[in-house]
């Protein structure tokens, strides 16, 4: 008799525990599930997301803004080579604001390119994600927030109907770092005010796309803070409500004297709390803010500039990935076919295979 009462408390709680986790508030079962078939990724970075500024009216082509930042053109090598590499997932950052008329359509032409650069990668097997980049018109205060949501609604619904066939490996990314651009408070954390409007356009965005048509009603769509910002203060200010299928943005940078000031440290260790408490406290405000409450995220860019040989690069890589890996987020690296560039985008050469190997972890 002792055996099936053992049995039937077993049971009991083993019940209690499931209907406990599907009663959380925001548990996202199949965000996480996608989280996991994405794996690692890479940023295409400093392509399609190029502006040319007071350049502008002299570029006349896509591949003349393709190539402004003195990147070659995307070819299906470089895709290719990311696959082979261990990679699951290529962010495509891609700015549209210069490429809008005075109605806000936007050019056919690039329309066209930043399609075929995303049928490249899909071709090789890989989830993508497609975002707004260097939008420097939007700012997040009251006085432009219907003007600017205007604009950035405008730019989905023309995004969302180019691709409201694809399916699910296609993933829509609505503002990358808004923030108040040129103001002293830029890189902070933003204002009550500024972090109210970047919600509403966060909102403004899912709304827009779900009502576009097509899979676009169920795609994956990521939502992101102030300036995509890792600290505690803008994390907590995001507003991740009654969402579904959405999956939130940070990037991080951490510590950036190391990770991308050329004129600050050399040097890391793991051995140092001095080197470690950001990325430690990034990854317990992760923890507390999202993922115990079953919200899902995905670092969409983190990355540590090229040093000299020797440096610490590889060790940095290693702890922040299996830190971050320990509490279930994934991170993209930000290739930007420079400084922090792993594989040529040219010929699809590995430019770093220690540091490959380490955040893809093989």
């Amino acid at each position: 008799m002792k055996k099936p009462a053992a049995i039937t408390v077993i049971i009991l709680l083993v019940f209690i525990s499931f209907s406990f986790q599907a009663c959380i508030p925001g548990n996202r079962k199949d965000e996480f599930q996608l989280l996991e078939k994405m794996g690692s990724g890479i940023n295409l970075g400093n392509s399609l997301d190029t502006v040319a500024g007071k350049h502008r009216d002299e570029l006349t082509s896509p591949e003349e803004f393709e190539t402004f930042w003195h990147n070659p053109p995307v070819n299906g090598t470089w895709f290719s080579a990311v696959k082979a590499n261990g990679f699951d997932t290529v962010r495509i950052p891609v700015s549209w604001g210069e490429h809008q008329d005075g109605e806000g359509v936007i050019d056919s032409a690039w329309m066209e390119r930043v399609r075929e650069v995303v049928d490249l990668a899909l071709a090789n097997d890989l989830y993508v994600i497609l975002n707004t980049h260097h939008e420097d018109w939007l700012m997040p205060t009251y006085d432009r927030e219907e003007e600017d949501s205007q604009r950035l609604c405008r730019i989905w619904e023309q995004i969302s109907r180019e691709f409201a066939e694809y399916d699910e490996r296609l993933l829509f990314e609505g503002m990358n770092e808004p923030r108040l651009i040129d103001t002293d408070l830029e890189w902070g954390t933003g204002t009550e005010e500024s972090r109210q409007v970047i919600n509403d356009l966060n909102r403004r965005f899912v709304d827009t796309v779900r009502s576009s048509g097509g899979n676009n009603a169920t795609r994956y769509l990521l939502i992101t803070d102030y300036a995509a910002k890792y600290k505690k203060e803008a994390m907590e200010a995001l507003d991740y409500s009654d969402y579904d299928n959405v999956i939130v943005s940070i990037h991080c940078y951490a510590p950036h004297n190391f990770t991308s000031d050329e004129k600050g440290e050399k040097k890391w260790s793991r051995k140092k709390e001095h080197d470690t408490e950001s990325i430690d406290t990034f990854a317990k405000d992760l923890k507390k803010i999202f993922i115990n409450k079953g919200i899902p995220v995905l670092v969409t860019e983190y990355g540590c500039n090229k040093r000299k040989k020797g440096d610490d690069r590889e060790d940095w890589a290693k702890y922040f990935t299996r830190r971050l890996s320990d509490i279930g987020v994934h991170c993209i690296w930000w290739d930007n076919g420079d400084t922090k560039a792993l594989i040529d985008r040219e010929t699809g050469e590995v430019l770093d295979r220690e540091l490959i190997d380490i955040i893809t972890h093989r």
